[in-house]
């Protein structure tokens, strides 16, 4: 099961369990799904309105988000720690 980081204006944020880099978040919004880079905030993969990806990069730059998200990716896919 996949942990969910935040639930907020419809948009669901998850971290999967044997994961690949780049460090990502995978990101749902009703039927739209895409991958996220944790550094950049730029879609990997997928597609989500621009609204909702305002929102998940606007999470992403608040605070130490960033570092605190990429911890937990890490720390859920222990084997990918040595290509940090």
């Amino acid at each position: 099961m996949a942990p969910l980081l935040l639930l907020k204006q419809g948009v669901r944020i998850f971290i999967f369990l044997r994961n690949h880099l780049p460090p990502h978040i995978h990101v749902q919004y009703a039927d739209d799904e895409a991958i996220v880079s944790i550094r950049t905030g730029e879609i990997i993969k997928g597609y989500l309105p621009s609204r909702k990806l305002l929102v998940v990069q606007t999470w992403l730059n608040e605070g130490d988000v960033k570092w605190r998200v990429e911890e937990i990716f890490f720390e859920l896919n222990p084997h990918l720690k040595l290509g940090k």
